[in-house]
């Protein structure tokens, strides 16, 4: 059985802080009574629960674990319980990827904008450890560099300046000491909330249009989709007097992101789950196991989910979707 360790021991198992409150989950909710599992509350990634055995697994991995910290910390600035098994943490390992460039500065600025409102400073040196998992950075450097950037494109401006250490005796690194979003920040936040439908709910289904696929979309794409919080959505299942294809297309631009299953390879899956990456919507892919070796050489990059049944598919699609959709 796993001791509780005084507070000032305390390491965070994903990120590697050090002096952070860790505790009996059962003490923070019942839901946890009789179970193995630990909560932490990490000044980086924030607060999550994580099983004794993962825990323990977790002491000989290098920190931090960049790509698992930053969704925790997605997940809590979005008001989700995070609860990691080993399971788990093995599915977030294999689906998780770096967001892009563009990407990383838009969620830094999404963050900044999480903590302050028009005209009000933000204090960097408070903030900075979760804006380190907010901005999907491997270190204090990264984000430095990223508010400097965002300074130089005038979309942030600074106010004092402070000396911060990398690590507890690492090298020094010049910061500022509170950051505020300008006029122009605010104008470009709007515009990529414009282009990317971040707050929609709806989740366009891409496949074949067969009779045969009515039991795969009525018993495990509709159900997992729900489950997840959003509103599924399939062209040939929604009421309207617009040409097919003008009504794809917009529907596919006011989804959050797009479910591509390849079975039977149609071209329209693959044209509309290709419109969407063009406008930096998440796409889901996924195959029925017995057409795998036939889909289209291009999606061979993306991390398929394969299929069997009903139940293998719902399963799947469900815990993909809570995975890297935020």
């Amino acid at each position: 059985m796993k001791k509780k360790k005084d507070y000032e021991e305390n390491y965070c198992p994903i990120c590697g802080h050090k002096n952070v409150l860790e505790e009996k989950a059962q003490r923070k909710s019942p839901s946890y009574k009789n179970k193995e599992y630990s909560y932490y509350e990490c000044p980086r990634c924030g607060d999550f629960f994580i099983s004794y055995e993962l825990d323990r697994n977790l002491q000989s991995e290098q920190k931090p674990l960049t790509l698992i910290s930053s969704w925790i910390r997605e997940q809590n600035e979005i008001g989700r319980e995070v609860s990691l098994t080993t399971e788990a943490y093995e599915r977030l390992k294999k689906d998780l990827r770096m967001p892009s460039v563009s990407e990383k500065q838009f969620k830094l600025m999404q963050a900044l904008e999480r903590r302050t409102r028009p005209g009000k400073w933000i204090d960097f040196r408070e903030n900075k450890e979760a804006l380190i998992a907010a901005g999907w950075c491997t270190s204090l450097k990264e984000l430095i560099f990223w508010i400097k950037t965002l300074i130089e494109r005038k979309l942030l401006k600074e106010k004092g300046t402070q000396t911060y250490r990398a690590t507890p005796g690492g090298i020094r690194l010049d910061g500022p000491s509170h950051i505020q979003i300008t006029g122009s920040g605010w104008d470009y936040l709007d515009e990529y909330k414009r282009r990317k439908p971040k707050d929609s709910k709806k989740a366009f289904i891409a496949m074949w249009f067969d009779k045969r696929m009515d039991s795969i979309l009525d018993n495990a794409i509709y159900p997992a989709v729900e489950e997840a919080g959003y509103e599924p959505i399939r062209i040939d299942r929604v009421e309207h007097i617009d040409k097919v294809d003008d009504k794809i297309i917009a529907e596919i631009r006011s989804s959050k992101f797009v479910i591509a299953d390849l079975t039977k390879h149609r071209n329209g899956v693959y044209f509309e789950a290709g419109f969407a990456l063009g406008l930096g919507i998440p796409v889901v892919w996924c195959v029925r196991e017995d057409q795998l070796e036939k889909a289209h050489f291009d999606v061979s990059q993306f991390n398929l989910i394969i299929w069997e049944n009903e139940k293998d598919l719902k399963e799947k699609l469900l815990n993909r979707i809570k995975a890297v959709i935020v």
